[in-house]
């Protein structure tokens, strides 16, 4: 009943399943509260499948997050020469694009960041709320990033078929 009242308890609009690889058990927990957030504003009938790794990474990044795939031009694209990410293809098409177990999106979390794993939002002045980042995080494994890159401060399209992102 409790669980009820939290914005993470109502009901979903998607399924998201999460494959942990080296992840402790407190970290899971506000990884799972981070998630269900997501299933409840996040609208698509395929389940979405996360590969999430804990990982030594750089000392200045705390997260990194990306789509396993893109695709263009496909069935039910809404316009074309424009790349998809897999989660959002599989929305829009409504069938599998990978195997139902094969990651949609992957995430690789710091082992030796301060995380503060609390779902209740007082995170200490000297730590990182986990909570936001895996919220931050998803946001990019769903295509919100684009292909944009900057030289000598001129902006240009990152890939080699100079073709942009859809999220």
């Amino acid at each position: 009943k409790e669980f009820q009242r939290l914005k993470s308890g109502g009901t979903n609009k998607s399924n998201i399943n999460i494959t942990y690889v080296g992840f402790p058990e407190n970290a899971k927990i506000a990884f799972e509260y981070a998630i269900s957030i997501w299933e409840q504003n996040l609208s698509s009938s395929i389940p979405i499948c996360v590969l999430a790794k804990w990982e030594n990474l750089q000392s200045n990044i705390l997260a990194e997050s990306q789509p396993s795939y893109f695709y263009k031009n496909f069935d039910a694209t809404p316009v074309p020469d424009v790349y998809y990410p897999i989660a959002l293809v599989e929305k829009l098409s409504g069938k599998e694009w990978n195997n139902s177990k094969e990651a949609d999106i992957i995430c690789r979390f710091s082992n030796n960041a301060a995380w503060y794993f609390g779902t209740d939002g007082n995170t200490p002045e000297t730590s990182y709320d986990f909570t936001t980042v895996v919220l931050h995080e998803m946001a990019h494994g769903l295509g919100i990033s684009g292909f944009l890159t900057d030289e000598n401060e001129v902006g240009a399209i990152s890939n080699s078929t100079k073709t942009p992102s859809a999220y």
